[in-house]
């Protein structure tokens, strides 16, 4: 066969299987969507994710299927990220613009969607949509035999003019390739920072983007012509299939620096090939079985629709369905919208178009979205619910981004006379800072200059990630070590600033003395000129212990380690209110951001105070408690009340087994109230974009953190249910350190069943106050 070559990396993607039981399924075909009225336009789309970044939002509107096709690889010159065109599919001879009957139905099994309309004169239609790796596969019904109408728009390409945009008909296909001449924005940033091109992996220089369509029984193009679409204007080619029953169309889509687009064109046509296709359905599907298998979370699975807690867990499963668009992805997916963002003016407010940092004109295209930097603190929520939730795969893109980033950030560090590597906060895609940039490379805006905390936290994401599934970390030690270098050279043993230097004090009975003075340094974005905030002081006092205890790291790291750790300050403390609390930092100079609580950092992810250390638990309970007193001259009420986007409140309160506001605070992060379209997974616009993805990561790891808390070690207790409320039933399958995994149910407030694999793991397993563990020997 000619495709043979071609197709064998497709048939043995997915192979290696843990199939799911039959309740775990039946379980999640209760979490499928189903609409049965069409959509008013892509704001009411669903997301059907592809692989290695590929994916497409699907909605029925005006008889019409139409599609939003996106690689998360699909970056221009500027390292704007772009979608890769529009595809409308009619049947010519049918008229479904008000259909006797509808559905639109997500069947999550299999990563499929149908939809099938019943017109006036009784015509029907079924339209089955899946992903084959970065092809996306149309299989097109109807009841009596006529030919398909495909349109592929671009609001881009300019069919009378050559640029980097171009459509191109061969042999019945559509190829849309762009390629990046340079990496424009790259180097006007570098430039502007005085940082060596040669040390900047430029992701962006001669990059090409795209996709390629094709019919199983061919296509018959028509001139291309101006057109519009819901928001955008451009130009749209044509094509009618042949006349029949049932068509076949294959969509693959592709990015990368070393790409040709003619292999898109063979993967399309070996797709549609009838020998191939059921061998590649049936492989489609077993990569759905390996995923859903791997683990889950359904909550309240018998009360229906309507209950809260219902919505948390299929909701739960619909981001994380969503998030699978980047299994064996190149770059992290962006916080703001991923891949799946929809048209602007339809979601577009006076507040969005007035903020003076967001007042730029909004384009009349979908590829626009809001904020503007790649990378920083809220990323984290891009990671950090693929660790317990088994999809290791899912967060390498973001580790990568850092290892692909250590020769930009030891030449950052050089600059700022150090040694060892520093990243600091809003980073761009080739790992430049954005924004306005000081000496060395630092954010110019000041409570983002030593904001160095997001490098410091991918670091312990990586640790914790080598702990529960067994990956190894040794790819990652040298820009994790690198960091703590960097450390240990920039700052300096020196007594406390005097009081006639202005700055305010958050601590008491913290000698700095012979101690390091962590200054200047942000505390997240809330205080600029910071002197040992609490998050970077708890980073250091969880990773450098946890790394110590490695056998991956050699002995001239370890002594650099020893000496850094007997040098370390203590958390900051301070008393409100009569209490003895964790503080912001010792000392700042002004407050910014108060949607933040860097002082509970110490609870999590660091895990030095709170449960399971119950010694300290009243001092990070009172902290919470606490936090929003007045702090001087500024008032300063931070966002542990705030369920808003990447807000770190739910993880907080269940690592303090706060069992009621746990179970509201799941409801406001991931309950059907707090979607922003349709598709109830699709959070926002919140503080990032639609769908907002530090929103629904900071929800899903809450949810975890009140089924399972764990110490950060391989040999460490696992509390089982420390937050979970009696009332409501969970079915969930989670990771735990040791190489651990944990399958349980729960049904009217009693462990039904739990399994604990390896077995011998058993002995760390406790459960939450009110639970009682299971006879584990039956």
């Amino acid at each position: 066969m000619p495709h043979l070559r071609r197709l064998l990396p497709i048939l043995g993607l997915f192979l290696p299987l843990a199939l799911p039981g039959q309740d775990a399924q039946r379980l999640l075909s209760a979490c499928n969507v189903e609409w049965t009225t069409p959509s008013r336009g892509p704001a009411d789309s669903m997301p059907l994710p592809g692989a290695s970044g590929a994916g497409a939002n699907v909605w029925f509107s005006g008889g019409e299927l139409r599609l939003y096709l996106s690689h998360n690889g699909a970056y221009d010159e500027d390292e704007v990220l772009r979608k890769l065109g529009s595809l409308r599919l009619r049947l010519d001879g049918a008229d479904f613009t008000t259909p006797k009957s509808f559905s639109q139905e997500l069947l999550l099994a299999t990563g499929t969607l149908v939809v099938k309309a019943t017109a006036a004169d009784g015509t029907t239609l079924e339209h089955r949509l899946w992903f084959s790796g970065e092809t996306l596969v149309i299989e097109t019904k109807s009841s009596k035999p006529l030919a398909l109408e495909v349109g592929y728009g671009n609001w881009r390409a300019n069919p009378a003019a050559r640029g980097d945009d171009q459509v191109k008909l061969e042999d019945g296909a559509l190829t849309y390739m762009h390629r990046n001449a340079t990496a424009r924005r790259s180097r006007r940033l570098a430039d502007e920072q005085g940082m060596d091109l040669a040390k900047i992996p430029l992701a962006a220089a001669g990059r090409v983007y795209g996709c390629s369509l094709v019919g199983r029984d061919g296509l018959a193009w028509q001139r291309p012509r101006e057109s519009r679409g819901p928001s955008w204007q451009g130009h749209e080619w044509v094509a009618l299939t042949p006349v029949g029953r049932q068509q076949l169309l294959a969509v693959t889509m592709g990015a990368g620096n070393k790409v040709n687009p003619d292999d898109w064109v063979s993967r399309s046509r070996a797709i549609v090939d009838p020998v191939f296709t059921p061998s590649i359905r049936k492989t489609a599907e077993l990569r759905w079985e390996t995923f859903w298998s791997s683990s889950y979370v359904f909550i309240q699975p018998k009360a229906g629709a309507k209950d809260p807690g219902f919505q948390v867990g299929r909701n739960y499963q619909l981001s994380r369905f969503m998030d699978a668009a980047n299994q064996r992805g190149e770059f992290p997916l962006r916080p703001n919208g991923g891949i799946f963002t929809v048209d602007a003016p339809a979601l577009i407010t006076a507040k969005d178009l007035d903020n003076p940092e967001r007042g730029k004109p909004v384009p009349s295209n979908p590829d626009w979205r809001r904020g503007g930097s790649f990378v920083g603190q809220s990323l984290r929520w891009v990671g950090w619910p693929h660790i317990a939730g088994g999809d290791l795969d899912l967060l390498e893109p973001l580790l990568k981004f850092y290892r692909n980033g250590l020769p930009l950030a030891q030449a950052r560090a050089k600059a700022l006379g150090a040694e060892g590597a520093v990243y600091p906060e809003h980073l761009s895609l080739s790992g430049l800072t954005e924004g306005g940039a000081l000496v060395g490379g630092l954010a110019r805006q000041p409570q983002l200059s030593h904001h160095f905390s997001s490098g410091f936290e991918h670091a312990w994401m990586a640790i914790v990630a080598s702990q529960v599934g067994g990956r190894d970390l040794r790819p990652d030690l040298p820009w994790i070590l690198g960091q703590l270098r960097f450390v240990d050279t920039f700052y300096r043993v020196s007594v406390q600033p005097p009081a006639s230097s202005g700055l305010k004090s958050g601590g008491e009975g913290n000698a700095l003395l012979p101690k390091l003075n962590l200054h200047p340094a942000n505390a997240l974005e809330v205080a600029a000129g910071a002197n040992n905030p609490a998050e970077l002081v708890a980073a250091l006092h969880a990773i450098i212990p946890a790394l110590l205890d490695r056998s991956d790291v050699g002995e001239k790291e370890k002594a650099m380690l020893r000496t850094l750790e007997a040098k370390l300050p203590a958390l900051p403390l301070t008393r409100r209110g009569g209490v003895q609390v964790l503080a912001l930092a010792e000392r700042w100079s002004r407050l910014h951001d108060a949607q933040q609580t860097p002082e509970l950092h110490a609870l999590w992810p660091y895990r030095l105070v709170g449960r399971p250390l119950p010694d300290s638990q009243g001092l990070a309970l009172a902290t919470w408690e606490k936090a929003e007193l007045g702090w001087g001259e500024r008032e300063r009420k931070p966002g542990r009340r705030s369920d808003f986007s990447g807000s770190a409140s739910l993880a907080f309160a269940a690592n303090l087994s706060l069992v009621e506001e746990c179970a509201s605070r799941a409801v406001a992060k991931l309950g059907d109230a707090g979607a922003g379209a349709r598709f109830t997974a699709f959070r926002g616009p919140g503080n990032e974009w639609i769908p907002d993805l530090t929103w629904s990561g900071s929800g899903r790891l809450g949810v975890q953190e009140m089924l399972l808390h764990c110490e950060p070690s391989n040999k460490g207790r696992i509390l089982l249910l420390p937050s979970w409320p009696k009332g409501w039933d969970v079915t969930f399958r989670l990771r735990a350190p040791g190489n651990t995994r944990i399958t349980c149910v729960v049904e009217s407030g009693k462990i039904e069943r739990l399994i604990i694999d390896p077995p011998d793991r058993s002995e760390q397993v406790v459960v939450g106050e009110g639970w009682q563990l299971p006879d584990l020997s039956r």
